[in-house]
């Protein structure tokens, strides 16, 4: 738990969630994402973020690139520009899963 601007908020290690071993503790590389959507405001710690893209619609796309297995449910699809082809992980989707919301279970 973390207080952020008088709101308590929960922290979740999402490398935990998905592989089941926590991430070692890194505080130079390692991120706390805040997200809060429908009701939810919560911290996913990531192991590090690599910057920030911005993709064109036209860039889009449906098809996924083989990614992990556990990661799959959590996608919204990918961008292409030139030999890149990336998925995009959808917070909102990982928040819309059951099992994430009843984690302490």
């Amino acid at each position: 738990m973390a207080n952020m601007r008088g709101n308590l908020l929960p922290m979740m290690d999402l490398h935990g969630f998905l592989y089941g071993d926590n991430l070692e503790f890194d505080p130079r590389r390692q991120r706390l994402l805040v997200m809060n959507h429908q009701g939810v405001y919560a911290g996913l710690l990531v192991e590090s973020v690599l910057g920030m893209k911005h993709y064109w619609r036209e860039e889009r796309l449906d098809d996924v690139p083989e990614v992990d297995a556990r990661l799959q449910p959590y996608l919204a699809g990918a961008c292409r520009r030139g030999d890149e082809h990336l998925a995009v992980f959808s917070p909102w989707k990982l928040v819309d899963d059951e099992q994430f919301m009843n984690i302490s279970a």
